[in-house]
Order: C-alpha cells, then sequence, then structure tokens
C-alpha cells in the first residue's frame, strides 16, 4: 500500500502476547515487541520508538491499535514533512463512521499554558475528501488545540526536540500532554490532509469505568502541571466532572470519577491497579 521504504513495529502489550508469526502475515518487514504488563500506550509508543531510531529509522508514525489505514497515507505524509519542514508534528483526520474527526480543542486552561505557541503563515493544500480534489485548506494548530495520538508522524529530528510521550499519562490525556509540550516548544503542528479510520473508544468502552477513571484522573494530572496555581479552576473542573455523573444518572459512573479525582490530587500517574 505504501511504496516508501519502511518498517513496521507492533508494541504488544496483551493480554495474550502473539507471536511473531502472527504479525508477519500482515506486513513484510514487521517487528514485535511484548510487554504483557501493559505499561500503557504512551510507553509502548517511546519504546517503538526507541527501537526503531536505534535501526536507523529517519521518521515516526504512531498509530493507535484500533486504527486502520483506508487509503496510502504514509508516503504522502513523509513528503509533506519534507517539503514544509516546519511543521514538527502531522497529523490525519479520523474517519468514524459519518464522522471526519479533525483537531482536539481544550479549555481556555491549556491555551494560557502554550506559552510558546505562534502562528504560522497560512498554507493551501487539498482538504480530505472522498474524491481527492484540490483546494485551499489550512489546518495549523491553535494554541488550545492538540492532535489525536490515533495517528501521529514526525521526523527524527522533531523527536530529538520534542522528547518521548508523557508516561504518566495512561491511556487518555498522554496526545494532548506531549502537544502541549510541542506548543511551549514552539513546534508547529498540523493536520495534515489525509484519513484513517477510528473509531472512538473502541478499545475501551465510552463511558466505562475504566475510561471514566483515567479520563477524570489524566485531565486534571494535566491541569495540575499546566496550570498549577489555577486551584478554584480545578475545583470547579472536579465539581463539573461529578455533577455530570449526578444529573445526567450516570451513577456507576460515579465511583470512578472520585478515585480519579483523588488520584490526581495524590499526584498518581501510570496505570492504576484497580482499573
Amino acid at each position: 500500500m505504501e511504496s516508501c521504504p519502511h518498517a513496521a513495529i507492533v508494541v504488544d502489550h496483551g493480554p495474550d502476547l502473539a507471536p511473531w508469526e502472527y504479525w508477519r502475515q500482515f506486513h513484510p518487514n514487521v517487528h514485535s515487541l511484548q510487554d504483557a504488563s501493559n505499561p500503557g500506550f504512551a510507553a509502548g509508543c517511546n519504546r517503538g520508538a526507541e527501537y526503531a531510531l536505534r535501526h536507523g529509522a529517519d521518521s515516526l508514525w504512531f498509530l493507535n491499535n484500533d486504527a486502520t489505514l483506508i487509503e496510502p497515507t504514509l508516503d504522502e505524509l513523509l513528503e509533506l514533512a519534507q517539503d514544509d519542514p516546519s511543521v514538527s508534528l502531522w497529523g490525519t483526520y479520523q474517519q468514524d463512521g459519518d464522522r471526519l474527526i479533525g483537531c482536539s480543542t481544550h479549555k481556555g486552561w491549556y491555551a494560557r499554558a502554550s506559552k510558546g505557541a505562534l502562528k504560522r503563515q497560512i498554507i493551501c493544500y487539498r482538504a480530505p475528501t472522498t474524491e481527492k480534489t484540490v483546494g485551499c485548506h489550512y489546518e495549523w494548530l491553535e494554541p488550545n488545540q492538540s492532535l489525536s495520538g490515533a495517528s501521529i508522524f514526525l521526523l527524527k529530528d522533531a523527536w530529538v526536540k520534542l522528547g518521548p510521550w508523557p508516561e504518566k499519562y495512561f491511556l487518555y490525556w498522554e496526545d494532548a500532554a506531549w502537544c502541549l509540550r510541542a506548543h511551549q516548544l514552539g513546534m508547529f503542528m498540523d493536520l495534515a490532509p489525509l484519513r484513517i479510520a477510528h473509531a472512538g473508544s473502541a478499545t475501551t468502552a465510552k463511558r466505562s469505568p475504566l475510561s471514566t477513571f483515567y479520563g477524570a484522573r489524566n485531565q486534571l494530572l494535566l491541569h495540575m502541571e499546566a496550570a498549577p496555581k489555577a486551584r478554584f479552576e480545578r475545583l470547579l473542573l472536579k465539581c463539573h466532572m461529578l455533577q455530570k455523573c449526578i444529573f445526567r444518572g450516570r451513577w456507576r459512573l460515579l465511583a470512578p470519577t472520585w478515585r480519579g479525582i483523588v488520584a490526581a490530587s495524590k499526584r498518581k500517574g501510570g496505570r492504576d491497579p484497580r482499573y
């Protein structure tokens, strides 16, 4: 599907670890790294990147385990990155059924923490459509926006400058935290006119106790890192999380929300043994 020379690195976190021969049927040049302890998406990305760079890679494309390619993408991402070296990170649109999802937009505290973010000159290229058409379309990220970790591409130099994914944000918000660091370093990010198929919450299930716990905890952890002095704003955020469970009748999510709030208050990151 892709013409440029590349290798696929699968970081397998189990629980049932597949042998290398299993992955070999999907790609002619595949490498499998296994860790049944499941340290999280960010840790898997970092391990895969370290392995790739050690074996001579000059670019990295991070794909979520539930992302599916629906058109040639890697060749075009590499071409975009080489044609515009001012952009450090490239994301893609996500096709979720009939919905085309772009970047994530956050509250004001995220933008305030993006101190190094700068606006760049508008660039023109074709927008993602079923039939590829040419037109003016730009999706450089504002200071309050981040790329989805489902698909992020960058060259080796950008990786060296940005550093590894933040592993304390197990399961959720690691992409937002990574992009926040890029904003603060003044690194430009763009949404490329390309698509992958990605069903939201396909792995963890939407509004499950697990996704609720990590979603609440990690958002608060990032808020504490981005705006450490905004204690009142953080208190309001906690109240908002709890009231959503109460007034929307999501009683089974009240306990994991509260546990997430408590864990964040104790600054406990990484994987929690309860989930």
